[in-house]
């Protein structure tokens, strides 16, 4: 496979129904359409839409010939009580959707924030195993702070994912490279699929005016994850990564991809993507393409 297929295929999944863009539903289905019909429909991976929004998405199914492969967003809670009720609630949806349209829809995976830390680990084990016999992959949000750890040993344990918020549409919902380092590192060192969300619009890492803070790179984040994978990088040295605002920095071989000389094979890539690094939630399609296009990896 060719590293940036192997690095890029099925990346983005679109949410373009979430801030910043908050696109209104019928908008948010159709350009996700476009985007499948378009050259770098490679790239793009499921549609995300709240779990008791999916029958919402009934007139518009007709607009695809093929199966119509859905995130669905758990609401959560404050509480684990409150949380399982939420759930409850989620998983009837999910199932009611299924029911009505058979093959031409596959929700295939569900995401939903903890909540707030710590949780016992009875409960995420409860959580995983119901998303499981509902042939539902997870992938788990929480905040990075002192529980990073255990939560992580947690998911682990029940076979489930963690998923990082790296931005949203103000300064201080933007986690420090350092934090994004120790999620990355814990993720790896437990043995838990990682996922991201949020803020993630462009390759490199920049400041963006608007916000008026930097704004984390995708590349920054899966070639430096592959590299603590296969380098063994700290959480230290990954945050160095993650801060490089440079283009030049990363580069694309014909056997893999490279920040600032260190390779990562296109195979390794390929696995690491599968298995460790899965992907990211983002309200733009656009954006990352022509930004990628722009850096001549596409």
């Amino acid at each position: 496979m060719r590293p940036e297929r192997a690095l890029l295929s099925g990346m983005v999944d679109y949410a373009g129904l979430f801030p910043p863009a908050q696109l209104p539903l019928e908008k948010a289905v159709r350009e996700y359409a476009v985007h499948l019909g378009g050259a770098e429909a490679w790239m793009l991976g499921r549609f995300i839409i709240p779990a008791q929004r999916l029958e919402e998405l009934e007139p518009y199914l007709v607009i695809f010939s093929e199966t119509f492969r859905v995130i669905a967003l758990g609401k959560g809670g404050r509480s684990e009580d409150e949380y399982l009720k939420n759930l409850n609630r989620d998983l009837n949806a999910i199932e009611t959707f299924r029911t009505a349209h058979g093959a031409a829809v596959s929700v295939e995976s569900f995401e939903a924030r903890l909540p707030p830390l710590p949780v016992a680990d009875a409960f995420v084990a409860s959580v995983a195993g119901r998303l499981r016999e509902a042939g539902l992959t997870q992938s788990h949000e929480f905040a990075v702070d002192d529980h990073l750890e255990p939560t992580m040993a947690a998911l682990a344990a029940a076979g489930a994912g963690a998923k990082l918020r790296c931005g949203g549409v103000t300064a201080d919902t933007f986690p420090a490279p350092e934090q994004v380092a120790r999620f990355i590192i814990a993720a790896r060192d437990a043995g838990v699929p990682a996922k991201f969300t949020a803020g993630l619009h462009h390759p490199v890492r920049f400041y963006d005016e608007g916000i008026g803070t930097e704004m984390h790179g995708f590349l920054n984040l899966y070639v430096g994850g592959m590299l603590a994978h296969t380098a063994g990088l700290n959480w230290q040295e990954l945050a160095g990564v993650i801060a490089d605002q440079s283009p030049d920095a990363f580069a694309l071989t014909g056997v893999g991809v490279e920040w600032r000389g260190r390779l990562v094979r296109a195979e390794d890539v390929a696995r690491l993507r599968e298995n460790a690094l899965l992907g990211q939630g983002s309200c733009s399609f656009a954006e990352p393409v022509a930004d990628l296009h722009d850096m001549g990896w596409l």
